[in-house]
């Protein structure tokens, strides 16, 4: 178990280009759920919990029925298209109670859903 180390998926709902595209259906699931795959998998082989930062209440539902950890919702200002998720996720993480016990942060980004 690698209590240092949280993986975290950034997907906030707005977009610049397609609304609410995490949800949305690709191969009869939604682009998330690859990713939440891949943290799953990382979970299941080293012990990393993973959650998903979101500002979309949809996503986060859908994360925690999944299996992700409770953080919250994002704030909004932090899920502006000019915010970087390496600052969102930051902020984010500020606000999880546990957040200081985290020594390394994976991230895992919901639009590579083929990532390896």
């Amino acid at each position: 178990m690698m209590d240092n180390v949280i993986t975290v998926i950034p997907a906030r709902g707005g977009s610049k280009g397609v609304k609410g595209k995490n949800m949305r259906i690709l191969g009869q699931k939604p682009l998330l759920e690859y990713t939440i795959e891949k943290a799953k998998y990382i979970e299941d082989k080293y012990g990393v919990k993973w959650c998903v930062s979101s500002d979309c209440p949809i996503t986060y539902v859908y994360s925690i029925k999944r299996g992700g950890e409770e953080i919250n919702l994002r704030n909004s200002f932090y899920s502006k298209g000019h915010i970087s998720s390496a600052q969102s996720i930051i902020n984010h993480l500020d606000s999880f109670d546990k957040a200081s016990q985290f020594e390394w942060v994976v991230i895992l980004q919901p639009t590579t859903p083929f990532t390896r």
